[in-house]
């Protein structure tokens, strides 16, 4: 993860954030394939495309292959600063 501030900002700033779901699950599901947890529905050569209302199906996903919410998931792998 990375910071970049610009326009006279910095990290106190409150700023717009874009697509941070779309980041933080496909990290997620990542970091779970890397951990060889199976990701239901999904197979070699398959794809999986993103838009406004399929995150909600991606995190059913997530949550089947890790047996955990995403957001438990979450906080050992990329949200904890001690990790």
């Amino acid at each position: 993860m990375a910071d970049w501030y610009w326009t006279g900002t910095d990290a106190t700033t409150g700023q717009e954030v874009f697509s941070a779901t779309k980041s933080y699950s496909g990290t997620l599901m990542g970091i779970a394939e890397a951990e060889g947890r199976s990701c239901p529905g999904r197979g070699p050569g398959d794809v999986w495309a993103y838009n406004d209302s399929a995150i909600q199906t991606l995190d059913a996903v997530l949550t089947k292959a890790t047996r955990q919410s995403p957001a438990a998931y979450a906080h050992p792998r990329v949200l904890s600063s001690t990790r």
